[in-house]
């Protein structure tokens, strides 16, 4: 068994299921652990009864709804309800397109008690790739998709530290000690005697940052792989089997092959995906049609733990076995 405790970036799938549910395939939800956020990422109807089964029902620090459709969003009044009934009182920041937004503040002045915590609601632009948050630990973006209704999907992205100087290149370069500060923010250095001399040249190499992406509900977009460029694990709906890519287009769907087109794409290291229609008794199945395209695929089972370790991906299973990567 692998020592996974206190690891710092972690997904647990709470929910994969599409509008319809299914036995074993509750609706959208995940839990992302890092670094001591706790960020939730949709929010089917049953979240909180998900939360108690394969997490906690601690309070989050961030919500990331991906659109309105009621299969995303419909968790968010009986958790919210469970949240004031335990006295929460830490802030809640609400990250969405606005028709969801407005859907929030419809629902919030149903409730029979006031919620013991501030929500605040940040509306992500569904025409471009946005910065929705950022501190020294991580990067939230917003990326728009091509559904049905308005909806984004999102990227976790690990911060490093700044550039570590090379002093051996900073002698031989003749670089002034005034300059390293903007040297390790990754900004070209000035030499003694007025050349530019490349940050690359002075400075060693980070390694890569750990990302996670969260794309659901969607057609299948070419272009997203600009977006999803390197990503190490990528979350992508796969709702129907190339069988039914038909259906998928007037949907507003992707199937599984599309999916593991754009993680070929974009160079992902793994593809874990879901929002599967109940229709299909195996998603297993559908993973197979995948990994003829992207053999790196694998199932968003409910219970399924990721962790991204720097150098490995670990999948930790309900059943407790384990898949390294």
């Amino acid at each position: 068994m692998a020592d996974l405790k206190n690891k710092d970036f972690c997904i647990t799938i709470l929910g994969s299921g599409s509008a319809t549910p299914a036995l074993n395939r509750f609706h959208s939800a995940q839990i992302v652990l890092f670094k001591g956020q706790r960020l939730l990422l949709d929010s089917g109807e049953g979240t909180q009864y998900k939360l108690l089964l394969y997490d906690s029902l601690s309070p989050v620090h961030k919500i990331l709804i991906t659109h309105v459709h009621g299969d995303h969003i419909l968790g968010l009044p009986g958790l919210f309800f469970t949240f004031s009934l335990n006295g929460v009182e830490r802030p809640v920041h609400l990250y969405s397109t606005s028709q969801a937004i407005e859907w929030f503040s419809t629902f919030k002045d149903w409730l029979t008690i006031p919620l013991s915590f501030p929500v605040h609601t940040h509306v992500a632009p569904l025409d471009k790739k946005n910065l929705l948050y950022s501190d020294k630990e991580m990067d939230i973006f917003s990326i728009p998709l091509k559904h049905t209704s308005a909806a984004v999907g999102y990227i976790i992205k690990e911060n490093l530290p700044p550039r570590k100087i090379n002093p051996e290149a900073l002698k031989k370069f003749n670089i002034p000690y005034n300059q390293l500060n903007s040297v390790k923010m990754g900004y070209d250095a000035t030499s003694r005697e007025g050349e530019t001399i490349p940050n690359a040249q002075i400075t060693l190499p980070n390694r890569t940052p750990r990302s996670y992406a969260f794309i659901t509900d969607t057609l299948y977009v070419p272009e997203l792989a600009d977006y999803l460029k390197e990503v190490t694990v990528l979350y992508h709906e796969a709702t129907f089997s190339e069988e039914h890519s038909e259906e998928a287009n007037l949907t507003g769907h992707s199937t599984a092959i599309q999916a593991a087109q754009l993680a070929k794409q974009a160079q992902v290291k793994l593809l874990l995906i879901g929002h599967i229609s109940s229709r299909y008794t195996k998603p297993e199945e559908l993973v197979m049609e995948a990994r003829k395209v992207f053999p790196n695929t694998f199932l968003a089972m409910e219970g399924l733990k990721v962790w991204l370790e720097i150098d490995k991906i670990w999948l930790q299973y309900p059943d407790g076995s384990e898949f390294s990567l």
